[in-house]
């Protein structure tokens, strides 16, 4: 695609719900592509404000083994790095489901899942107040991790996208983009290409690959599809 930009600013006052859709505004005109700028390597004696930025690929993500056998998560990032599950502010990872069963209960999270690819699942809790078929690819859906959320499979396996934040810690903007961007600074965040590659400046993701940054990034990301039908995914970690 091709065109005006679409600029993404921060929204003053933003709740944690995450996946709702922002109003947005066409720039007048689209800014250079800037390339990705170079930053330190993460290490012993850097400032804690130092960004980081790293190139990733699920086709090279460990797959680590559910313990009930029902699936597998592949960690894309969590932070603070090397935090247990009892200890991250945020962590975005990628799950192949195959099998029905119970999610685990995360008290004090807020989760956000997105189908990627598969029959989706049904999610809902036995007194009713949840029931939601994730089979539509690309659509956020957000919940609490304090539910106990139970899952039954609409075909075969699925693999789905999640991003979970500690509740007054961290809260995650989640949008799925199908035009060329410039997306607002965050302290954290990532960026992954759903469908087709995407250009970061004189960076380029293809489908299945991706960005993520620790560290206030110094300026907007300016992210642009390379050919009709791409989709990327944006998160942006920010501040409760």
């Amino acid at each position: 695609m091709t065109g005006s930009a679409v600029c993404l600013p921060p929204l003053p006052g933003e709740g944690g719900g995450g996946g709702a859709r922002r109003p947005m505004r066409h720039c007048a005109e689209p800014a250079p592509l800037a390339p990705i700028p170079t930053f330190p390597q993460e290490g012993k004696g850097q400032d804690s404000a130092t960004t980081v930025v790293r190139r990733f690929s699920r086709a090279s993500l460990p797959a680590t083994p559910w313990k009930n056998g029902g699936g597998t998560t592949q960690e894309i990032a969590s932070w603070p790095e090397g935090a247990g599950l009892d200890a991250f502010g945020w962590r975005a990872s990628i799950a192949t489901i195959a099998q029905p069963g119970p999610f685990s209960v995360f008290a004090g999270i807020d989760r956000q899942i997105m189908l990627l690819e598969g029959d989706g699942v049904r999610l809902f809790t036995h007194d009713g107040r949840i029931d939601h078929r994730l089979d539509a690819p690309h659509r956020p859906f957000a919940f609490s991790g304090d539910e106990a959320i139970d899952c039954t499979l609409l075909g075969g396996a699925s693999a789905d996208f999640n991003i979970m934040t500690r509740r007054g810690q961290w809260r995650a903007e989640l949008q799925v983009l199908e035009a060329a961007a410039c997306i607002a600074p965050a302290p954290h965040g990532l960026l992954l290409a759903l469908r087709g590659d995407w250009r970061f400046g004189d960076a380029r993701c293809a489908e299945g690959e991706g960005l993520c940054w620790t560290g206030a990034a110094p300026e907007p990301w300016q992210a642009r599809p390379a050919q009709e039908g791409a989709r990327l995914a944006a998160v942006r970690i920010l501040p409760a």
